[in-house]
């Protein structure tokens, strides 16, 4: 198999995850298929890659976030809120009004989110919403893992923060 096809395979197998973080990262779909596109080429030109699929899934995050940041660096502006919704027919045999308050909470949990840092914000969605352990975050961020540690629990107390405000607020 040629490099480029490993490449494509391995990009394929994690691009999605990847995509959802540079959404909920930026905020619109379009900035975030951009910046795939460019972390996709970066890796493409890149000497030497992880044949781990492991490895090579925390290097595509890493450049992503990177990406993202050097998006919102160039942008200076951050843009309105575009949310990547579940689709309604998912849930159809769900109760309305459970689904409802599920919306709602999921609503007020994003709002809250984009409210963030940045810094607070993308290691949530690593942690909580991708699943990587600390260890990988430390490697992604560039950042001891006692760092990371310490600003999950300082963002996980600013996103309760938030929340709390936007309650205060119905």
């Amino acid at each position: 198999m040629t490099r480029i096809r490993v490449v494509n395979q391995l990009i394929q197998q994690h691009s999605q995850g990847a995509y959802a973080m540079a959404v909920q990262m930026l905020r619109c779909k379009d900035d975030a298929q951009d910046v795939m596109q460019d972390a996709c080429y970066a890796l493409l030109r890149q000497a030497r890659l992880p044949k781990d699929s492991s490895q090579f899934r925390m290097l595509l995050f890493k450049v992503v976030r990177n990406k993202v940041i050097d998006r919102v660096r160039a942008q200076k502006v951050r843009r309105s809120e575009s949310w990547n919704e579940e689709s309604v027919a998912a849930n159809e045999q769900q109760n309305p009004e459970t689904y409802w308050q599920q919306q709602q909470a999921q609503t007020s949990i994003k709002k809250a989110l984009a409210a963030l840092s940045l810094e607070h914000r993308d290691i949530i969605l690593l942690k909580d919403w991708q699943g990587f352990s600390y260890a990988e975050i430390a490697n992604i961020l560039e950042i001891e893992a006692g760092t990371v540690m310490s600003r999950l629990h300082r963002a996980r107390l600013a996103l309760r923060q938030q929340m709390k405000l936007s309650e205060g607020e119905s």
